[in-house]
């Protein structure tokens, strides 16, 4: 239980990664445009959309793993359910859940 790391992301990793995702989706629908325009960029383009792309949901289903993580290494479900009284480490991964939601720019 104690190896988990329990911290929120800085702000500044979680603009970078919804800007990275945004300006994909922005690009795939530039190519669109390019298609008719300028065809020899449309392959450029969509690689940079597709690896955007990638490295979004590549965050996305990290930041997924690592909530599911906390919620079963603490038992919090169960807990929660019971009406147990949580221990200070399952109170902090409980917040950290709660602020990493909070945070979320999804």
């Amino acid at each position: 239980m104690g190896g988990l790391n329990i911290r929120v992301l800085p702000k500044w990793i979680i603009v970078l990664f919804f800007i990275i995702g945004a300006l994909s989706a922005v690009v795939f629908r530039i190519l669109l445009i390019l298609s008719s325009v300028k065809p020899e960029y449309v392959k450029l383009f969509w690689y940079i959309g597709a690896l955007g792309y990638v490295m979004f949901f590549t965050f996305r289903f990290y930041i997924s793993l690592k909530r599911k993580s906390a919620v079963r290494d603490y038992g919090l479900i169960e807990k929660i359910r019971s009406g147990s009284e949580l221990a200070p480490e399952e109170k902090e991964a409980a917040v950290y859940l709660l602020s990493s939601i909070d945070k979320s720019l999804e």
